[in-house]
């Protein structure tokens, strides 16, 4: 119904590079099919184009510069995450998009470079990069200075079972540790992302090479991950808490679509 037969037609305001990574993204990936919302007939909402969207039981972040990680998504990260499946600052790619990773690795380099350009382009990622740094100091210093985390029962469980990896300190973040206080995951309204990663991990073949995450479902209760994601919530962002969490991890657990790593 909403198909256009159109071929691409390229932009005379934009480099040729920027062109050929719209053909990519728009052509060929369909970048906008997962990360666009869709309307009741399923129709991509073209006056929302990019601004993130649930599916296969997933959250596609915003690719504009709405999305809310706090470190922008520079060229250099959008180059790494793409085409290795993991980055310095955003952590590794799951779900659905973990293949994509894999499938856009085996461009030439010039593609890669070209996709690059056009993805950037959406968020400006590349004129935010100052703010990099700043991010990057005020999460480790977060992290640093948290001394509520033995006060809670999320905190707890935090520590007990993931602080032993996701344990970074100043100057800089180490990429195979994701640093929770960047990752998007923790700062989307919706926290199915998060969720999903708790329950079910991130196995070998999936973002970084060879880096194991392991899925805690068999180990924690739906209030036991809730506590978790709720801790990290409100001690890692200014964002409002997510409500009814343990329904939320309850109705993802019940949809068995996770596999535990």
């Amino acid at each position: 119904m909403f198909f256009d037969p159109e071929r691409f037609e390229p932009r005379d305001d934009r480099s040729p590079a920027w062109n050929r990574g719209a053909y990519i993204a728009e052509g060929l990936s369909h970048c906008s099919s997962c990360h666009t919302p869709r309307g009741p007939l399923g129709e991509e909402l073209t006056n929302r184009l990019y601004q993130g969207a649930s599916v296969d039981g997933w959250f596609a972040p915003a690719m504009t510069a709405a999305n809310p990680a706090p470190v922008p998504w520079t060229s250099a990260e959008l180059h790494d995450y793409l085409n290795t499946g993991a980055s310095h600052y955003h952590g590794t790619a799951a779900g659905p998009m973990a293949p994509v990773t894999q499938g856009l690795g085996a461009l030439s380099a010039k593609d890669q470079q070209a996709l690059v350009t056009y993805v950037e382009s959406i968020g400006d990622g590349d004129a935010r990069a100052a703010h990099t740094a700043s991010a990057v100091s005020s999460a480790l210093d977060v992290d640093a200075q948290d001394r509520s985390r033995m006060a809670s029962a999320g905190g707890r469980l935090f520590v007990a079972a993931c602080a032993s990896c996701h344990y970074n300190r100043a100057p800089d973040v180490n990429p195979n540790r994701p640093e929770l206080g960047l990752n998007s995951a923790v700062f989307l309204d919706d926290p199915s992302n998060l969720i999903r990663v708790i329950l079910y991990g991130i196995n070998a073949k999936d973002g970084a090479a060879g880096i194991v995450m392991p899925g805690f479902a068999r180990g924690l209760t739906d209030d036991d991950v809730a506590s978790i994601a709720g801790y990290l919530r409100s001690t890692r962002t200014t964002k409002a808490p997510w409500p009814d969490l343990a329904k939320q991890v309850a109705a993802i657990r019940a949809a068995g679509t996770g596999e535990i790593r």
